[in-house]
Order: C-alpha cells, then sequence, then structure tokens
C-alpha cells in the first residue's frame, strides 16, 4: 500500500547514490525515492521486487531484483528473513522520515540485528519544527537510541554487575511477545492486515503454546498456507484459514507441521477423475448389498 512520504532536496545530489546509478546504468534514485512510499512506519517493507516494480517503475523494462540488490549492495537499503520470508528495510529511515503518528504501527518482523542503532530526531523537533520551500534549513541534532526490543536487557544491564551482563545479552521474550509474534506472522501469511488480536485469539495461542514453541505455532501457520484445499481449492471455493482451524488442537497443528516440511499438492483432473470412480464404485457397492438384503427380507 502505497503512502505519503517526505524527500529531501540532498537526496538528489547524493553522489554515492549517483555514482551507482552511471555505473549500473540502472534508475537507483527513484527506485529509492519510490521505495518511500511502500515502506511502513517502520521503514520496512516485503521483499518483492517484482511486485514493487509494479508501484516503483511501472514503465521501465528493468529487472527490479537487480535493482534491489544493487541498491542492499551499496547499504542504502538491507535485506533479511523471518520465519523464511524475506523482508527489507531502509537503515536511514528514522533520519528522514517525519512519520504520522496517526499511522498504523508495524505488522513486519523487525531486523535480526538487535545492534543496529538507530538516529532519530529529538520530539522536541519533531513537534515544532516545519519545512516548506520557503524556510531556510531547519538544524536537526540526532541521538542514538536502541531498537525497543533491547531497552529491557539494557535497563538491567546499566545497574548489573560485569559478570551479569553476559547473562542478559539475549532479551528476555514475554508471553505477550510470543502471542503477538506468532499473530503477525498469521496477518502476513494470510494477507489479513486489518485482523485484530482480540481475547478468543490471545487465548487460542496461549494454549498452542502450552504444546508447542513458537517456531513450530508459526510452521504451522505457513503450512495451512501450503494446503490448497485451506486456501480455496475446495468444492465451495472458501478459505479456511482462521487461527480457530489452524490450532484447533494438536492434531490439527501436527497436520499442518507436515504440510510445512512437505507441502501437499493440488489435485489433478487425473486425480479427481479417479477420486469420482471410486466414489460411485462404492456408491454401486452399497445399492447392491442394500437390494440383496430387501430381495433377502
Amino acid at each position: 500500500m502505497s503512502r505519503i512520504r517526505t524527500v529531501k532536496p540532498e537526496l538528489f545530489k547524493h553522489d554515492e547514490l549517483f555514482d551507482a546509478e552511471i555505473k549500473h546504468k540502472l534508475p537507483l534514485r527513484i527506485a529509492f525515492v519510490g521505495l518511500f512510499t511502500c515502506c511502513d512506519r517502520e521503514g520496512r517493507f516485503k521483499w518483492h521486487p517484482r511486485r514493487l516494480k509494479t508501484d516503483i517503475l511501472p514503465y521501465d523494462e528493468v529487472d527490479a531484483e537487480q535493482v534491489f540488490n544493487i541498491l542492499a549492495q551499496y547499504g542504502f537499503i538491507k535485506k533479511y528473513e523471518h520465519q523464511g520470508q524475506a523482508y527489507g528495510y531502509i537503515p536511514s529511515w528514522h533520519k528522514h522520515q517525519h512519520i504520522n503518528h496517526r499511522e498504523s504501527t508495524s505488522i513486519l518482523p523487525t531486523p535480526p540485528d538487535l545492534n543496529q542503532t538507530i538516529e532519530v530526531m529529538p520530539s522536541s523537533i519533531l513537534n515544532t519544527a516545519t519545512v516548506d520551500d520557503h524556510t531556510d534549513p531547519v538544524p536537526i541534532t540526532t541521538t542514538t537510541i536502541a531498537p525497543p526490543e533491547i531497552k529491557s536487557s539494557l535497563q538491567v544491564a546499566v545497574n548489573a554487575k560485569p559478570q551479569e551482563v553476559i547473562k542478559t545479552n539475549q532479551p528476555a521474550i514475554s508471553l505477550s511477545d510470543n502471542i503477538q509474534q506468532i499473530f503477525n506472522h498469521w496477518k502476513i501469511i494470510m494477507n489479513h492486515p486489518e485482523a485484530k488480536l482480540d481475547l478468543h485469539r490471545t487465548e487460542l495461542i496461549k494454549k498452542a503454546l502450552n504444546l508447542y514453541d513458537v517456531n513450530l505455532i508459526c510452521n504451522a501457520i505457513t503450512g495451512c498456507s501450503l494446503t490448497p484445499y485451506n486456501m480455496g481449492n475446495n468444492d465451495r471455493g472458501e478459505r479456511y484459514d482462521g487461527l480457530h482451524i489452524i490450532l484447533r488442537d494438536a492434531n490439527q497443528i501436527d497436520r499442518f507441521i507436515h504440510h510445512y516440511r512437505q507441502p501437499p499438492q493440488p489435485p489433478t483432473s487425473s486425480n479427481l477423475t479417479q477420486t469420482n470412480a471410486r466414489n460411485i464404485q462404492l456408491w454401486l457397492t452399497k445399492k447392491q448389498e442394500e437390494l440383496k438384503y430387501h430381495a433377502s427380507g
């Protein structure tokens, strides 16, 4: 989904970006700027170059995968994976973008590089500074903050003894964090961006976490997305992809984990013909037995 973003004039004079564009003969500048409109409020996006091309470079006859790989090569964007899915983000996002506070929070997974620092504008500047075509550039200072995922562990480390700091290198993950991670994975995989984490869904996930770890549950969700019947390839043409179906019980979760590891093949016309023939034969046999029973009576 495209969004309104801001672009600083200095971007068009970025030497490294311009030199890379000339060297590779690709529209890197317009691709990079266009990508702003495809990022969420954290500067993250799904790594689907072919789909992104339709929004960013619809009329350019270029290899979109090559364009994004070169932008990543020069550090303008970074690619990462989560649960087997590819994503990307713009490292300098918070340095250049002022996001409307009403914009929805990101549902995409956080990049795994938790040691990364993010440059952001202080709230005093965000609340008071305005920039338009007729004002002089506003001097902006930056402050370095840690990503929210490691704030709690850093707070512990401040007051900890040296030997205790080693124990807190990895941030503790709470039950609510696991529930949110699983729910976000389901929203992305099943393409339900407007879905809400209500009490019923929370209880379903919590119950599943009593039996399986986060990765296995996410694998089960992905396995459901690989199951043709659940994705609408059935006689009703309906999708059966709700959490209440995927996490119904242990047998159901095991089934979808198996489908994650060995995705089922959609039924072919020959398979359907064989199945129909077997069903007809079973029906005829049943009818013959019923006739024999009534005749003997």
